[in-house]
């Protein structure tokens, strides 16, 4: 006999003219008063009272009762579905907001690894849906890294609208490229620009290549422009460029200083080879760089060390932006 029978409408079955029954009922299974059926309905555990919250409750129009463990069994399994759905949405949510579980995949290395040894445009249109993906992972990177850092520096975000664009090309411009040098570059640099009134000759950045992972900020090649004010206002005031570079969490996380992409031979144009900052002035650029291992670029805390190594070298980003202006 069917669980949900079909009522005749000059008969009520026992439980209520509201709702159906959840054991078989006939039309002979009668309430002959009102009285009788408010006291029994009143009297029936929770667990066995109607309950809105159930699929069937859509589709036949009326409530269902809860009378034996199965539908209780049921109801809490639909519970437990719910919250966990719910949970996953939450943690999606902070994940997405703090940058947490994002990490630069191992097949991102893979691919690196595999085109320095393939650097042909052949083997690059055979693996351009692994490129795709290499670049997904990495907009998700650089999302993070956006999300987590305009926390420190308000206005990050704003500066570094869209993640893809910080990504660097992998085509390299064989127009200024050596003879023998290949056609597609083995490594990505994530470029981030610093919140600033005019544009920015500094900025922070995230090196991503198998086996020379490392993040920083500062000013690889200045301008000759910008380059000329930056060491006026390091010689004059040496005393406040000192207690940026030098100061104790400069010192902490860039143990080994500065980086240049070249030192002049001799003292610049103008400079007294004795000046005191004559070490600073001979550089053409100014950068703070952090080593990451393979191992910890994997690990989820990884985007929280690349937004700290942000942090500790804003005031030398900041330095450089002032002083070229």
């Amino acid at each position: 006999m069917s669980r949900w029978p079909v009522v005749a409408s000059s008969t009520v079955c026992r439980g209520g003219p509201e709702w159906r029954s959840a054991h078989t009922c006939s039309q002979g299974d009668a309430v002959q008063d009102d009285e009788e059926h408010d006291v029994a309905s009143t009297a029936r555990p929770w667990f066995k009272r109607p309950c809105r919250w159930t699929i069937t409750a859509s589709r036949h129009r009326n409530y269902r009762q809860f009378t034996d463990k199965d539908d209780i069994v049921l109801l809490l399994l639909c519970g437990l579905i719910s919250a966990r759905d719910s949970i996953f949405r939450i943690l999606r949510a902070v994940q997405h907001t703090t940058g947490q579980g994002t990490v630069i995949d191992a097949k991102t290395f893979d691919f690196l690894h595999d085109i320095t040894e393939n650097n042909t445009k052949e083997w690059f249109e055979e693996n351009r849906d692994a490129y795709n993906n290499v670049l997904a992972n990495l907009a998700e990177v650089s999302q993070a890294l956006i999300t987590g850092f305009d926390k420190e520096d308000a206005g990050f975000a704003a500066a570094n609208p869209d993640p893809r664009r910080t990504i660097s090309r992998i085509h390299r411009d064989m127009r200024f490229a050596k003879p023998g040098k290949p056609r597609f570059k083995s490594d990505f640099f994530l470029a981030f620009k610093a919140p600033a009134a005019a544009p920015a000759i500094a900025g922070y950045y995230l090196h991503v290549e198998p086996g020379n992972v490392y993040s920083g900020g500062g000013a690889f090649t200045p301008q000759r422009p910008e380059l000329t004010r930056i060491r006026k206002r390091m010689a004059g005031s040496y005393e406040k460029w000192l207690a940026v570079v030098e100061s104790e969490p400069m010192t902490r996380m860039f143990p080994h200083g500065l980086t240049s992409p070249g030192n002049l031979k001799i003292a610049p144009q103008g400079y007294d080879p004795d000046d005191p900052a004559i070490e600073y002035l001979r550089m053409k650029g100014y950068c703070a760089n952090r080593p990451m291992t393979m191992a910890r670029v994997e690990e989820s805390e990884s985007m929280s060390d690349i937004v700290e190594t942000f942090s500790t070298v804003r005031p030398l980003v900041d330095y450089l932006n002032e002083a070229a202006r």
